[in-house]
């Protein structure tokens, strides 16, 4: 049985201030797509709204800014919105919880950071999309041990809603007075976004199709991603590029590898 997110998200701020440990919760929110809450106005309709910060705010993605990621810090009087907020959205795609000593500002900009990579020895840019709560342990995963400390270093915890509504947590790497100096980017190498890329199109993938696990043998929405992945990484390795190839590919590879009867995207297409 998953558990009602107001709940989740209540014993884990709860379980904080028993433990002596802070106060307050920091709320990791993609405002990618909230099309059905406008989370910005009504953060202005508080009465004591809480402190926020803009992820792509001063990066090359600045326009998006308002549609990005977004860092709220929430106090004891923000509680209620807080219940709001997790009635009205998706948590499952749209929001992370985490624990984090750092003032607001200094977590802001630091996370900030970790939004810029480049690949391609430096000659492609673009936005790291760790704060979806699907790609995070995709990218935590894929990062190498320096990357992942540092992307870890001002977080004690972070907790998020997998594809089920199942909790999840992972241990940051937080240590009093150590506080890495802020990178431009991240630089990521081939098959570090090879596997970023496979994510990506297996959620893609999974959406446009409706695929569901049943279908495959598998009992849940993650077992099906994770399947998935492994599919695309085929195709990878069959050096295919054409979007129609590759759902035909992985259409056939899901037939061969899985024990359900298949899924067959029926001659449709990704535009």
């Amino acid at each position: 049985m998953t558990p009602n997110p107001r709940h989740w998200a209540r014993e884990l701020w709860q379980r904080s201030r028993d433990r002596g440990l802070q106060t307050h919760i920091d709320v990791l929110v993609d405002a990618t797509g909230l099309d059905d809450y406008p989370l910005l106005a009504e953060h202005a309709r508080q009465s004591d709204p809480s402190a926020l910060f803009k992820l792509l705010e001063q990066t090359p993605e600045a326009a998006l800014a308002d549609e990005g990621p977004l860092l709220l810090r929430l106090e004891d009087g923000h509680a209620a919105w807080l219940d709001e907020l997790l009635e009205r959205i998706d948590c499952r795609r749209h929001l992370m919880l985490l624990f984090s000593p750092w003032p607001l500002p200094r977590l802001g900009e630091h996370l900030r950071s970790c939004t810029q990579a480049e690949w391609n020895q430096g000659r492609s840019s673009g936005v790291l999309r760790f704060y979806e709560p699907g790609l995070f342990m995709a990218v935590s995963d894929m990062l190498d041990p320096w990357q992942s400390r540092y992307l870890h270093a001002p977080v004690s915890s972070w907790h998020w809603l997998d594809r089920d509504g199942r909790p999840r947590e992972l241990a940051g790497h937080y240590q009093a007075h150590e506080t890495p100096p802020l990178q431009a980017a991240l630089r990521l190498d081939a098959h570090q976004v090879a596997a970023l890329r496979a994510w990506s199109e297996a959620e893609a993938y999974r959406r446009e199709y409706f695929v569901l696990p049943r279908e495959h043998g598998l009992g849940s929405q993650e077992s099906l991603l994770q399947h998935l992945v492994q599919a695309h990484l085929a195709a990878d390795r069959q050096g295919l590029q054409d979007f129609d190839q590759r759902d035909a590919f992985v259409a056939q590879w899901l037939r061969e590898q899985t024990p359900g009867p298949g899924f067959s995207p029926a001659g449709t297409s990704r535009a």
